[in-house]
């Protein structure tokens, strides 16, 4: 990557606009230069920079022959595609890309190899599968996609239900989840079942970051410690970004059952393989015929729905499925083994592969309700003040009207503070439940069996199947559609030293334009809320007579767009905060386990706190987070294993003069327990995920003992604060229950 943008480079000042012809950004360069150049020699851990498939070129095949043509057309679509890059001031003197590769080598010695497997098993798939094979599971797929039987929901419209109300579904989840924790809470804090009323019990939810198996695998530590606890059965919500979406997708699967032994088990066999092993698919994917079709069934439904190719987080999420959404013998070394056809029976399941399935163990109660997330990159918000006022002065050239244009930017200026401020604020947070898709900010939802259809003026104008899991997994982790900026954060510890203030130097000058820039397209699907009219809202004035009307003004660039492109919700907060302050869930405590790489120096909390006063919550504990450099602690970490950050939100008693009655005026106070992913002395004084080389968020390979010291750490740092998170929720539960009885 250092290499290209060596060469690409180029003495200019200004600033550089997204490149990328696409609707993910609202503006575009109007000259697009190319220039591709082969690192894969060099680098072979930059071979992730490189786009996947192309669209073949013979549009005079039938239908049913299309996508087995563009597979057979691009057998070397690993050669030698770039993305373009834009241009940016000179570093060349500064980047040593033989030392970053020597590097990324010496901590990662089976990338290399692991990427020629790739490349070379993508060329043998074809001596395993002939064209007649394909053609005839290609038939299968497209005669399911119009089958009711196989797709029941292709018989059902969808509508785009407009509010920031939560859905009716998931308010009776509430209710039932309450009904089912009663007994199960009490049970935690060790009180009497008939002392506990449903209205009493806290609102719990769990927060887990991104940070790939790292924290998949760490997350499942963590959760196997609360349910053996009993903790898990007292949590209403799970949020996850990135790698905690796909523990996620695993729990709520057939392939574990909610079986937390279970899941542990199945990651445990899975993550000795990196997910681009070719072999492995390949073995799954010649499995049975029925393997086929449920491996090539994502890639197929996308493949017409981007009419004609497949994007990188397409193939990541097939590979991911391939190597997550499948069931291994756990112990292939026993003699009765299953041979790989049998082992793969429960694939015959299509809950396997739908979000919407995952409602099922939410019935009853009987498990918290998932929210996985993702952001979209608005970079139309995301200009500096000084491109506004280039862009006044531009707007303005034609005009005779000096004090018009004066006037214009002195307004400019005055507003500097809050233009500056919405330039952090350039990503929207779209949640995916097993109920509904959709955006808090844009006031808009589709039932998630629905999502991946087109859709105009609130309706959907084609009935299609729901989206397969694996797709979505790979949205979901799609890191590596980072910007230009985050690619830079991710390799920075890998540069020489001695070069490091210029690199920051150069790339602070020019983060507005990089910023921007993403070298690999996010995950593109068809815009759900595309057209969709202005919403107009009706509110009673004083009078009770008369109504004023409010109207819900939406991003033009969402509204306006065909498609909608999602990426890895890690680029904008690697902690889920934001769905669990949405109003209608009314949080009370939250969990946040953290498994991020940069775990001292990110900015979550930060970030958060300016959500916050943007959307005008109130109980939050401001302040919360890791202590700032001036900290004079002299352990290595400023905070232990589990940090209580407790709400500054304090009940006020007033009287008012008519009723001389005192009335309570309170906000909702929020707590927030921190689990940071980091060194305990106590189980292991020698492993630190923070500064282990295996935990890297880049690496896709974990042999069992590392595997164990991962689930092992997170188990060890829940055990040893279980009694501190009981205290809170207890002390959370006499507080409302003392609010709801009007005690003081």
């Amino acid at each position: 990557m250092f290499r290209l943008i060596n060469q690409r480079l180029a003495s200019t000042s200004k600033t550089v606009p997204c490149i990328r012809k696409c609707t993910l950004c609202s503006t575009h360069s109007v000259q697009k230069q190319k220039k591709t150049i082969s690192l894969l020699s060099k680098s072979p851990f930059l071979w992730t920079s490189r786009l996947f498939l192309s669209k073949s070129d013979k549009d005079d095949d039938d239908q049913s022959n299309a996508f087995i043509t563009f597979l057979m057309s691009n057998k070397t679509w690993l050669e030698n595609k770039l993305p373009d890059w834009p241009e940016l001031p000179s570093l060349a003197e500064t980047l040593n890309v033989d030392a970053i590769n020597s590097r990324m080598t010496e901590l990662y010695p089976q990338f290399s190899s692991q990427m020629k497997q790739l490349r070379e098993g993508y060329a043998k798939l074809w001596d395993y599968l002939t064209m007649e094979e394909f053609r005839k599971i290609v038939e299968e797929i497209e005669n399911d996609e119009n089958d009711p039987h196989v797709h029941p929901e292709i018989e059902k419209d969808a509508s785009v239900r407009e509010g920031i109300e939560l859905p009716s579904e998931e308010q009776e989840f509430i209710k039932a989840r309450k009904r089912w924790q009663r007994i199960a809470f009490a049970r935690f804090i060790g009180e009497d079942p008939d002392k506990v009323d449903e209205r009493d019990i806290p609102v719990v939810g769990l927060a887990a970051s991104g940070g790939g198996y790292r924290a998949m695998i760490g997350l499942a530590g963590y959760m196997k410690a609360m349910k053996a606890s009993g903790a898990f059965d007292c949590l209403m919500y799970f949020t996850g970004i990135s790698g905690s979406c796909w523990t996620m997708a695993l729990y709520y699967n057939p392939l574990t059952e909610t079986s937390l032994h279970r899941m542990v088990d199945h990651l445990r066999s899975h993550v000795q393989t990196h997910w681009a092993n070719m072999s492995n698919f390949i073995a799954l994917l010649t499995a049975s015929p029925q393997n086929s079709k449920l491996l090539l069934q994502g890639a197929i439904q996308r493949y017409h729905q981007q009419k004609g190719n497949l994007s990188f987080a397409d193939i990541f999420g097939v590979l991911m499925g391939g190597s997550l959404l499948t069931h291994w013998p756990t112990k292939p070394d026993t003699k009765d083994e299953t041979n790989e056809q049998d082992s793969m029976k429960e694939m015959d399941s299509g809950e396997i592969l739908h979000l919407s399935s995952q409602s099922s163990y939410l019935k009853e109660g009987a498990e918290p309700m998932p929210i996985y997330c993702v952001v979209r990159h608005d970079i139309s918000y995301g200009k500096t003040f000084e491109e506004r006022i280039q862009e006044l002065k531009e707007k303005l050239g034609n005009s005779n009207d000096d004090g018009r244009h004066e006037e214009e930017e002195g307004h400019l200026e005055e507003k500097k503070n809050d233009i500056e401020q919405q330039q952090t604020d350039t990503y929207q947070w779209f949640e995916f439940t097993p109920y509904e898709v959709g955006c808090e900010e844009v006031e808009a939802w589709v039932p998630t069996w629905a999502f991946g259809r087109p859709f105009e003026n609130g309706k959907n104008t084609k009935k299609s199947p729901e989206q397969t899991l694996d797709i979505l997994m790979g949205m979901f982790g799609s890191a590596f559609a980072a910007s230009l900026v985050h690619f830079y954060q991710e390799v920075r510890s890998f540069l020489p030293s001695g070069s490091l203030s210029k690199i920051d130097e150069s790339i602070a000058r020019y983060e507005a334009s990089i910023s921007s820039y993403h070298p690999i397209s996010p995950s593109s699907f068809p815009n759900p809320f595309y057209k969709l009219k202005e919403k107009i809202i009706s509110e009673e004035n004083t009078t009770g007579k008369d109504e004023n009307k409010i109207s819900v003004k939406r991003p033009d660039a969402v509204i306006d767009s065909k498609e909608l492109y999602l990426m890895d919700a890690g680029m904008d907060n690697n902690i889920p905060f934001y769905p669990l302050l949405r109003d209608g869930r009314d949080v009370d405590v939250i969990l946040a386990v953290d498994l991020s790489a940069d775990i001292q120096t990110s900015n979550h909390f930060d970030r958060t706190e300016s959500y916050i006063k943007r959307r005008g919550i109130e109980g939050w504990p401001r302040g919360a987070g890791w202590p700032k450099k001036n900290d004079e602690s002299k352990e290595k970490y400023a905070l232990g294993t589990c940090t209580i950050f407790d709400s500054e939100s304090k009940e006020e008693i007033t009287t008012t003069s008519e009723t001389k009655k005192q009335v309570k005026k309170g906000k909702h106070p929020i707590i927030v327990a921190y689990f940071p992913f980091i060194l305990n002395k106590s189980f292991d004084p020698d492993f630190d995920p923070q500064e282990a080389d295996f935990c890297s968020t880049w690496n896709f390979v974990y042999n069992p003992d590392q595997f164990k010291k991962v689930v092992g750490l997170a188990e060890a740092n829940w055990n040893e604060n279980v009694d501190t998170i009981r205290q809170v929720l207890k002390k959370t539960w006499q507080r409302k229950k003392s609010e709801r009885l009007g005690e003081k």
